[in-house]
């Protein structure tokens, strides 16, 4: 059976067009069971358009329609500024209610979160099936893609990957469902950690910070291996819950009726295919 898919994403990066492009094409030419009952955007139709991932929002929305997928628009920010008045009251939790009642006559049976800007609420969590695309390992750094680098390079760790985890409310910690990961001590990154290496004075490696470290050819080549291994992963890991070798029930995650002990590593799955690509 066809596995119906629901699809948030904000769609203000280019990965973002890049992961549903290939799904979509995995799909018609057969590689997946799937489908995309609508793709839910948390911005309205032309907000903001003096921001600079304007036009990366509207070329997800037009990739979205080229696919005839039904896209629903609610504004994280006009939900926001409408609960402004209370700050007792969370106003994600009107969001959702809201995000509900758009997506409700379009059934999906596994929700894919990529790039939402807003964090799926409690009840949102309880009702669907969703899992989420997170830019690190399970055992890795948190925060935003630029902390995470960051706290790579000064903690000189030795791996990085990508995840996806079944979502959690406000971004809450979500069980591990597959990851895939690379080497950062590879001979093409030698050279760039020597290069860094030199930037380090006084205080040693915890002290360079974020925004000088975003600068450096080591943290622009990191995050370039890491996010151009999401599109596969989110790609294989689909396929796992389209192919029934992974399924959710009552949330928790499940591999042939039995709970999944630790998360499935895709790395060689993924790794074979960025060499064919």
């Amino acid at each position: 059976m066809t596995l119906r898919l629901g699809w948030f994403s904000s769609g203000r990066e280019e990965a973002d067009c890049d992961i549903f492009r290939s799904v979509m094409s995995a799909s018609e030419k057969g590689g997946l069971d799937v489908s995309v009952s609508f793709v839910f955007c948390d911005y309205d139709e032309g907000e903001a358009p003096s921001e600079p991932d304007y036009p990366e929002r509207r070329r997800f929305l037009d990739l979205v329609r080229s696919y005839d997928v039904p896209v629903a628009n609610l504004s994280w920010r006009r939900v926001q500024e409408s609960w402004s008045h209370d700050p007792k009251l969370d106003w994600r939790t009107c969001f959702g209610k809201k995000m509900r009642k758009m997506i409700y006559e379009r059934p999906f049976e596994l929700g894919l979160v990529v790039g939402l800007t807003t964090p799926m609420d409690a009840d949102s969590c309880t009702r669907f099936d969703l899992v989420g695309l997170y830019p690190s390992l399970p055992s890795g750094p948190r925060g935003d893609r630029r902390a995470i680098v960051g706290q790579l390079i000064r903690r000189r760790m030795d791996r990085h990957g990508a995840m996806i985890r079944l979502c959690r409310p406000n971004d809450g910690e979500g069980v591990p469902v597959t990851y895939c990961s690379f080497p950062l001590s590879s001979p093409e990154l030698r050279a760039l950690w020597d290069e860094v290496g030199g930037l380090v004075v006084g205080g040693g490696w915890e002290r360079l910070e974020d925004e000088r470290l975003a600068s450096t050819s080591l943290f622009k080549r990191i995050r370039f291996e890491e996010e151009r291994r999401e599109l596969p992963l989110v790609t294989y890991t689909i396929k796992l819950f389209a192919d029934g070798d992974l399924d959710i029930v009552n949330g928790r995650l499940l591999t042939e009726g039995m709970a999944l002990a630790t998360a499935s590593d895709l790395s060689l799955t993924v790794d074979g295919w960025l060499q064919q690509s």
